[in-house]
Order: structure tokens, then C-alpha cells, then sequence
């Protein structure tokens, strides 16, 4: 089989990722594996450079008190505890790693605006192996490098009518590959005139990522205006 086109700009820029990797200094791990996982692409850079000048670029929206947030792919809560501190919502925490959710709920766990969920939201009620690798495990991995687990994964719109949600302020996934079939649930149930704000990071390696990922943004743009994207890194959208 040959290489998917992901595969083969990854090849033919490898000479570039030599280079910029000869190149970087940073000492952050974090950052190191970003850029690793990113192949040191340009995106990458200028979405550091962003948060660098905006340090609160990732939890500055504008929500109303008692705002309904979901995070989807919360991991052990990087995202979901700084937004807490900032603003006063109404937290939905999905994860269906086991070590994630017990970080989670030993975090949030005693704040009664914060609601852990074991499990993860796609387009249909499922369970499968998840390859544990940190925040970037996955379902989609076939090796983890902290082994692996079963994983429940449920529909996201019956969810969503069993907690009692008709409205969401803020969406933000980031859920390893899972994304484009969770969005595409949420646009045919006619959801996305009922998501005020999404923040979104789409993954490069998924099977016709490309394509799935300009049709979701062609859709997105009938009901949303793009207010910043870091291409495959992170984007931030907003209702008309």
C-alpha cells in the first residue's frame, strides 16, 4: 500500500524538519514533543508565538456566569482547571482514559459545577482499545506506550438529551482522530446552531483528514465565523 498523502509530506519535508529540529533550543519537553508530533511545522511555531504574546489565549471567551462548557478530551484537566479558576461555569469533563479521570476527579472532583464523564463521545455507542499515551492517547493507535484499555464511547446526541443540555456556550474537543466524527454527528443532528463557541484541534494523521476537515469547516461556516486557526493545531469559531 502506498503512502497517504499525510505520509508523504511528511517524507518530503524531512529535510525542513531536520533543520528546524538541528535548530530549536527549547529546553520545554512539552513544547519538544509538540513540535515533534507537529514534524516542526510552521503552524506549530506561530501558534506558541500566539500564546507567548497572549498567554490567555486558550481560556479568554467571552461566556455569561453559569455558562455550559463541554470538554471533550479532558485528560487530567490542563484545559478544564484553568478554566474554572477563570470563569464561573457549568463544566462537562468527557474522558475515557481511567488514569484521566482520576486525576480529574481528584482535581474538580469536590466542585459541584464540575461533572467528570468516563467515557468518550463520538457519532455512535461503541467500545474499543485505547492506545494510552498520555493526552495523546488514542483509539485510533494500535500501540501505547503506557499499554492500553477499554474505552467506552457513546453517542453524543442521546447524551446530550440524558443530561438535559439544549444549549452549549463553549465546545472544545480535542479528542485524537475521534473529532471529525463527533462533528459531523453534531452538524446532521442540526446541533451547531446550539454551539455558541468551539474550540477545535483537528489531527493531520487521520485517514482523509483533509478532506473531512474542509468539509467540516465549509458546514462550520454556515453557521460560524473562524475568529483564529493554527492549521491542524488549534482553531477557535464563534456563531454568526
Amino acid at each position: 500500500m502506498g503512502l497517504s498523502l499525510y505520509e508523504t509530506k511528511k517524507f518530503l519535508l524531512r529535510p525542513r524538519t531536520a533543520r528546524r529540529r538541528a535548530k530549536e533550543t527549547s529546553k520545554d519537553m512539552i513544547g519538544r514533543i509538540m513540535l515533534e508530533g507537529h514534524y516542526y511545522r510552521t503552524p506549530m511555531y506561530d501558534f506558541f508565538g500566539a500564546v507567548a504574546n497572549t498567554p490567555d489565549l486558550m481560556t479568554d471567551f467571552d461566556l455569561p456566569d453559569g455558562a455550559v462548557v463541554f470538554d471533550v478530551g479532558a485528560y487530567t484537566g490542563e484545559w478544564a482547571v484553568p478554566m474554572t479558576q477563570r470563569h464561573r461555569i457549568e463544566l462537562h469533563a468527557f474522558e475515557p482514559a481511567d488514569d484521566g479521570v482520576a486525576e480529574l476527579t481528584e482535581k474538580l472532583g469536590s466542585d459541584p459545577h464540575v461533572h467528570v464523564h468516563p467515557y468518550g463521545l463520538a457519532e455512535r455507542d461503541f467500545s474499543s482499545t485505547m492506545a494510552l499515551n498520555g493526552p495523546g492517547s488514542s483509539i485510533y493507535a494500535d500501540d501505547g506506550l503506557y499499554g492500553s484499555q477499554t474505552a467506552e464511547i457513546r453517542d453524543v446526541v442521546p447524551v446530550l438529551a440524558e443530561l438535559g443540555i439544549s444549549h452549549i456556550d463553549l465546545l472544545k474537543i480535542n479528542i485524537e482522530g475521534a473529532e471529525y466524527d463527533l462533528l459531523d454527528r453534531l452538524i446532521d443532528a442540526g446541533w451547531l446552531a446550539r454551539i455558541d463557541q468551539l474550540l477545535i484541534q483537528f489531527h493531520e494523521w487521520h485517514p482523509l483528514a483533509y478532506w473531512r476537515r474542509w468539509r467540516i469547516r465549509r458546514r462550520l461556516r454556515r453557521t460560524h465565523r473562524q475568529v483564529w486557526d493554527y492549521d491542524f493545531v488549534w482553531e477557535y469559531w464563534r456563531r454568526s
